[in-house]
């Protein structure tokens, strides 16, 4: 890599406002910001999400394939994944988009955790 900075950008799209019950969907995409192509490993996705309240209590949950997956990510490109998920209750929640990988930088592997949250309110029918 050209600099010991992290050349990632996460990006979390959803949209800000939705009705109780109502499926909605999240896109959240890693972008390699340098010029280098970059090696990543990562699980089967790239991001996990997490749904909290506004007191805190995460409220998702899913089951993480934890199989590997390899790629290149070149420079200047973005890998971009989605996830839908229906609230139940109105109220304020924070939507997280987590990207866990590692990258191989001159033969050695390193650990990479990068989070984007956004606010999102969830009003009734």
């Amino acid at each position: 890599m050209e600099s010991k900075k992290n050349p990632f950008v996460v990006t979390l799209s959803l949209p800000q406002k939705v009705k109780a019950n109502e499926e909605f969907s999240i896109k959240a995409s890693l972008k390699n910001e340098s010029l280098s192509n970059l090696e990543i490993l990562s699980r089967t996705r790239l991001f996990t999400y997490v749904i909290k309240d506004s007191s805190g209590n995460q409220i998702n949950s899913y089951s993480v394939k934890d199989g590997g997956s390899a790629f290149i990510l070149n420079g200047k490109n973005n890998i971009s994944e989605g996830y839908t998920y229906k609230i139940k209750k109105s109220g304020t929640y924070y939507v997280s988009a987590v990207a866990e990988f590692s990258i191989m930088d001159n033969g050695n592997s390193k650990d990479v955790k990068i989070t984007e949250t956004k606010k999102l309110e969830v009003k009734e029918i």
